[in-house]
């Protein structure tokens, strides 16, 4: 993975850097996309999907914008939010509240990150269709806390080789678009904590790798799967070579069952 041109000096890790990817600019279905920031210790990866037979075109391969994830990360200083959207019926909403996020602060708080969820949203006058997943986490290594909120089925999962995997979010279907203020309001949310262990990752992504078979979790990628990847990486964790890994596995699938037949989009860091 290439690294992604930064808006500060790579030496100073306590100023800010930012990277997002939108499936807009990763259409090509069969190609796979990662960067990485803060010396390595963020990545992220994005696909439009498997080609092939079996690959994503059976699902959305008539589509003018076939890819409709977007992911996006900040790091700043001791602290990363990860930022997961995976949008539905158009890339508008995914690809809009991505791009408003790393625009903002990284909220200090989950009542700071509530408010700045709502602020999201803008006049009911704008209005573009389809609607997004949205999951925010925020990780704040001297504090050891780390805290999110998730609208819809994206996952955020606590890794590492000394404990057994943890989901920290629940699956819903309370969608969220930056032109529905109601959308937004964060009692539909789902608020989460969790910590990471120092052999370990928060890894945030869209159900293009836990329903790489599509719509069919019991054929896709497990908890396991995700674990095993990670005790095969060896010595400190490689958050770059990891994620790229993963995504590979998504696309090519697990036990014979076809993978890549949806978008994926993945962020992670230690």
């Amino acid at each position: 993975m290439a690294p992604q041109s930064q808006i500060c000096d790579k030496h100073t890790p306590a100023m800010r850097e930012s990277t997002k990817l939108l499936g807009l600019d990763h259409g090509t279905i069969g190609d796979l996309t990662g960067r990485t920031q803060a010396g390595g210790r963020t990545a992220l990866a994005i696909s439009a999907g498997a080609d092939g037979p079996n690959g994503v075109r059976i699902f959305k391969g008539d589509l003018e914008v076939p890819n409709e994830d977007a992911t996006g990360a900040i790091d700043d200083g001791d602290r990363t939010l990860l930022i997961i959207a995976d949008g539905h019926q158009g890339h508008c909403a995914s690809h809009e509240l991505v791009k408003r996020a790393l625009e903002r602060p990284i909220p200090t708080d989950p009542l700071d990150l509530l408010s700045a969820v709502h602020a999201l949203a803008t006049p009911p006058a704008e209005h573009a269709p389809g609607a997004t997943t949205l999951l925010l986490a925020i990780w704040d290594r001297r504090s050891r806390q780390g805290f999110g909120v998730s609208f819809g089925d994206s996952s955020l999962m606590v890794i590492s080789r000394t404990a057994e995997p943890v989901f920290t979010t629940r699956k819903d279907d309370n969608y969220v678009a930056p032109w529905n203020r109601e959308s937004l309001d964060p009692r539909r949310g789902h608020e989460f904590e969790f910590t990471v262990p120092h052999d370990g990752i928060a890894l945030a992504f869209t159900d293009g790798i836990d329903e790489c078979c599509y719509e069919n979790p019991g054929h896709s990628l497990q908890a396991g799967d995700l674990w095993g990847l990670l005790e095969e990486t060896g010595g400190e964790v490689n958050v770059e070579a990891y994620v790229r890994e993963l995504a590979e596995l998504a696309l090519s699938g697990v036990d014979d069952h076809p993978g890549g037949q949806d978008n994926l989009a993945i962020a992670a860091t230690r």
